[in-house]
């Protein structure tokens, strides 16, 4: 059996996102390259000017994993990553923020929010 993941699937794997310049993610200690491209494909001009798409996946590698492949098959730069920043502001916190994916897909977002 043979499943056809396309970019609608892709909605379904991340739940928070936002678009951030590529600087943001060079310069974060928090991220850990997993898989994919590596930030330096996105850089051809100046940080500031770089926007990416950044998509928190969560704690589970296999979506992560079906994110980048959907991505990917859809012609997208894309960087799988891990984020180890807490999710609360509770320095003791064990949740971390998980998987992430940067990519040349940025959020579009209604120009009346």
């Amino acid at each position: 059996m043979n499943i056809k993941l396309d970019i609608s699937d892709f909605e379904h794997l991340w739940h928070t996102g936002s678009n951030v310049d590529v600087s943001y993610a060079l310069e974060n200690d928090s991220f850990d390259f997993v898989k994919g491209d590596g930030l330096k494909v996105f850089i051809n001009k100046s940080y500031s000017e770089i926007k990416l798409g950044m998509y928190h996946i969560g704690e589970s590698y296999l979506e992560a994993l079906a994110g980048l492949q959907i991505l990917k098959s859809e012609g997208y730069k894309a960087v799988l990553g891990c984020d180890y920043a807490p999710i609360t502001e509770d320095a003791q916190s064990l949740t971390y923020w998980g998987y992430v994916i940067f990519t040349d897909m940025t959020l579009k977002f209604d120009s009346n929010d």
